[in-house]
């Protein structure tokens, strides 16, 4: 949680007590999901389940759900926000961070969709990740949401 903290201004008290009070749905979601499942390998079940997550709006932002879930499941839950949801975006999408999410982790998906792909992800994500022994590894989604939003700074 601490992490997702830092990654979410205006963690607010009702935020906090949404992961105590519906830890019990969170960890059944969370197990159907095995803890290596890739987001590019997602089957339609799978990202159907992955879509559900918008489902437990307004008891939480999709956005801090997402940080949240994506440390349990780094290669599968991306992080969400708004300038991954911009970059995403196309016109006539919606800009609504719930509404959006089943596009933006399709679009996600097939830009990890061929191995080549994938493949210069992991080697632009290994020359940041020096020091691999000091840290937890960066995901190849963590890597995305990194770059997106240096090219939007």
């Amino acid at each position: 949680m601490l992490c997702a903290a830092a990654l979410h201004p205006g963690l607010s008290r009702s935020d906090l007590a949404f992961f105590v009070e519906r830890d019990a749905d969170l960890t059944s979601w969370l197990a159907a999901v095995p803890p290596e499942q890739h987001l590019w390998a997602a089957d339609d079940d799978l990202l159907a389940h992955l879509d559900a997550l918008a489902d437990f709006e307004p008891d939480v932002a999709i956005t801090l759900l997402t940080k949240v879930l994506h440390r349990k499941r780094p290669d599968f839950v991306p992080l969400l926000d708004r300038h991954v949801i911009d970059f995403y975006r196309r016109p006539g999408d919606p800009r609504r961070a719930n509404e959006a999410w089943p596009l933006v982790i399709r679009r996600i998906r097939d830009d990890l969709g061929t191995p080549e792909q994938r493949l210069l992800v992991a080697m632009a994500t290994s020359t940041v990740d020096d020091d691999a022994e000091a840290r937890v590894p960066l995901s190849m989604l963590r890597f995305i949401d990194i770059a997106i939003w240096m090219e939007r700074r």
